[in-house]
């Protein structure tokens, strides 16, 4: 599934925390007409999506399978970036988001 503002998708004009891109993703999949469980193939930062995903909702993971996948662990000791950086990317609020918080 290709997210908001990649590839060829649009961009969107809503918040892009993790809460509003996995519920984006799940309304997705139910307009399409797939149904749970689902077996995820995450890449890169959407290994975070799938994990915080197989938190929120047990029963609708069946798997998941990254394909070099970001996982919580590697934030512990890699540095975050400075808040420069975050608002020259539009994130410099995701840090407050209450699914950081869970992810690591």
């Amino acid at each position: 599934m290709e997210k908001a503002g990649y590839g060829f998708s649009e961009t969107a004009k809503v918040s892009r925390d993790i809460d509003t891109m996995l519920e984006e993703t799940r309304s997705a999949l139910t307009l399409a007409g797939q149904q749970p469980p689902y077996v995820l193939f995450p890449h890169s930062m959407s290994g975070i999506e799938a994990l915080y995903w197989a938190q929120m909702y047990p029963a609708e993971v069946e798997a998941i399978i990254g394909l070099d996948p970001a996982v919580p662990e590697v934030y512990e000791e890699y540095p975050l970036p400075s808040p420069g950086t975050m608002a020259l990317t539009g994130m410099e609020h995701a840090l407050e988001s209450p699914a950081f918080s869970l992810a690591l």
